[in-house]
């Protein structure tokens, strides 16, 4: 403490509200012989709560001043005591200063808002949840129990946490959940709620929030389109069926199907399916008719779609379509390969087979020969092939009787493939098989025998010429 600085503050202890001010005032006289200026501040609490005015005091010798320091505490200051200590320094010589030390007790704050939000919340027949929005700006803990309540005590309510302990500056959200009582389906209803929010150690300064539950009527309300509306193909038809849901709660829907004849299949993709209310969904659908297709003329078939609400089946959707069938084309390619085969007994050979149509195709397949007599043997005389399908089946061709020795016959065959169905549009394709037969080998060696013994008559029939002619000639030598 300074012998030339005398310091007097008016109050040593303080109390304030937080978010309050107080005022402290602070004289200073000037003991010195001197004119000095002097520094007044203040240790110890934070600064944004101090206003000084004026900071700094000019005095003559003997002469003395007051400042006024102004402390205000904001509303999240926290309660309880703050130590503070009033300096004066001197400007001439900072060695000299006095320090008057005092306190300050930020008195404890019980502050905290409620609100509901949304205010207004619409349900059909199932429960709703609010938000419940807390906030402490005091400066104290504060435990508060919520409780929930409609006039007509027609709703239960249930906190996902309860009580609540907030501290100072905290914001907390805490779920509620409305569940409203039986009521008519087809009649809305209003619930006026009140959410009160009580602290648990002063119940007099209970807070509440207000808001609206609007219990809406059930509204089944269901948009059935199909694209296209009608469909012509070959075998089957693809449609897209548009499902929009404009009613007010979710719906589980079924998928059907039908023509008046009962002559198609229906397939969904998916069959079954959930809308949510306002949700908008698309299903594929294939439109085929039983058996065979038609070969000459198409077929119409008038078919209606059903989307069935499994909550309300008597809400059910529904739209027409129509789907006509054209009669399929019959196209295929008939071939043997190898067109020709030589050989001594028989021949095998392959029937190829190619479905160049748009339908499936059941083949039959024959063979008829003439010239040699043979046997006709398929590995399978019947044949499916599938759109664009290509398939090969075995042909074995055997002679009957065997030619000549020596000699060579040729069967000519044809085979022929006949759709079924379409007999008119069957295909053939020809092919031979020649059968050679080698001549005997005992025949030849008696040949050559036969052969060779006449040549050997004939030599001697020469020699014995020969020898009776040079005879002749030696006996007329001697007769002459």
């Amino acid at each position: 403490m300074s012998a030339i600085i005398r310091v007097i503050i008016s109050h040593k202890e303080m109390e304030i509200e937080p978010g309050r001010e107080g005022e402290l005032s602070v004289t200073v006289q000037n003991l010195s012989e001197i004119v000095d200026q002097f520094d007044v501040d203040i240790e110890g609490i934070d600064p944004a709560w101090v206003t000084i005015s004026p900071p700094q005091l000019s005095l003559f010798p003997q002469d003395q001043g007051e400042a006024v320091i102004r402390l205000h505490p904001p509303e999240s200051a926290p309660a309880g005591t703050v130590d503070f200590a009033v300096k004066v320094v001197s400007r001439e010589n900072s060695l000299e200063r006095t320090r008057i030390e005092g306190s300050l007790v930020v008195e404890p704050l019980l502050l905290f808002d409620v609100t509901l939000s949304p205010q207004r919340q619409s349900t059909v027949g199932e429960e709703a949840a609010f938000a419940v929005r807390l906030k402490n700006p005091g400066n104290v803990d504060v435990a508060l129990r919520l409780s929930a309540s409609d006039p007509e005590e027609g709703c239960t309510y249930r906190f996902d946490a309860n009580p609540v302990t907030l501290e100072p500056g905290e914001n907390r959200e805490i779920l509620l959940t409305v569940i409203p009582g039986q009521s008519a389906p087809d009649q809305r209803k209003l619930y006026p709620i009140t959410v009160t929010a009580t602290p648990v150690d002063a119940p007099g300064k209970a807070r509440r929030a207000t808001g609206q539950l609007e219990c809406l009527p059930e509204v089944v309300s269901l948009e059935l389109g199909l694209w296209p509306r009608r469909r012509s193909a070959v075998g089957s038809g693809r449609f897209r069926v548009q499902l929009d849901n404009v009613g007010n709660t979710d719906l589980r829907l079924t998928l059907e199907g039908a023509d008046a004849a009962d002559a198609c299949a229906f397939k969904f993709d998916p069959a079954e399916l959930t809308l949510a209310a306002g949700e908008s969904r698309q299903a594929a659908l294939t439109v085929a008719p039983f058996g065979e297709l038609p070969m000459d003329e198409p077929r119409v078939y008038d078919f209606t779609i059903r989307a069935v609400p499994g909550e309300a089946p008597h809400r059910a959707a529904e739209v027409s379509g129509q789907f006509e069938c054209r009669p399929g084309v019959v196209l295929f390619d008939l071939d043997l390969l190898p067109p020709r085969i030589s050989a001594k007994r028989g021949g095998i050979f392959q029937v190829q087979l190619s479905n160049r149509g748009d339908r499936p195709l059941q083949l039959y397949l024959s063979a008829s020969g003439s010239g040699l007599p043979c046997d006709f043997a398929f590995q399978s005389r019947e044949v499916t092939l599938g759109i664009r399908e290509s398939k090969e089946t075995g042909l074995k061709v055997i002679r009957k009787a065997s030619p000549p020795a020596g000699d060579a016959r040729v069967c000519k065959f044809s085979v022929e493939a006949v759709p079924e169905g379409a007999e008119q549009l069957g295909k053939s394709v020809e092919g031979e098989l020649e059968i050679r037969r080698p001549k005997s080998r005992r025949g030849c060696l008696i040949t050559a025998a036969l052969v060779l013994g006449l040549g050997i008559c004939l030599l001697t029939i020469v020699v014995v010429l020969l020898l009776v002619y040079a005879n002749w000639d030696v006996r007329i030598s001697q007769f002459l």
